[in-house]
């Protein structure tokens, strides 16, 4: 998911240490992990959308 988003946002445009893609690089990992927690638990106790996966 991440490297998808990378991609949506034209990620390659900005230099690789330029503080524009270093905050870009930290909101994407931050709403791919917010989209990723709530489908990760133990299946006994919570119920997985296997289809995500």
């Amino acid at each position: 998911m991440i490297r998808k988003l990378m991609e949506i946002c034209n990620i390659k445009e900005y230099p690789p240490n330029s503080a524009n893609r270093i905050h870009l690089e930290a909101e994407i990992a931050k709403l791919a992990y917010a989209a990723r927690n709530p489908l990760i638990g133990n299946p006994k106790f919570s119920q997985i959308k296997e289809h995500f996966f």
